[in-house]
């Protein structure tokens, strides 16, 4: 019973961290796409940004349904 408390907890402490990840790279998105470029080399730059956050937040979406499905088979 003790461990399956702790598991539970470690759990939530894993889940909580996920989601403010999750949340901080969703921040990090916004804040491109309110900028405006003012040139080609700005608006590649901003291309290449958004392009690397989306990739971090699908591997971290990608991890947390992970994460969920084995707590759900455990």
């Amino acid at each position: 019973e003790i461990h399956e408390r702790l598991v539970g907890s470690e759990m939530c402490i894993r889940d909580r961290n996920m989601e403010e990840r999750i949340n901080e790279i969703v921040r990090l998105i916004d804040t491109q796409l309110a900028i405006v470029p003012d040139n080609p080399i700005e608006e590649s730059y901003k291309a290449r940004t958004l392009a690397s956050y989306v990739q971090a937040l699908n591997g971290l979406l990608t991890a947390q349904k992970s994460y969920k499905e084995e707590s759900i088979s455990e």
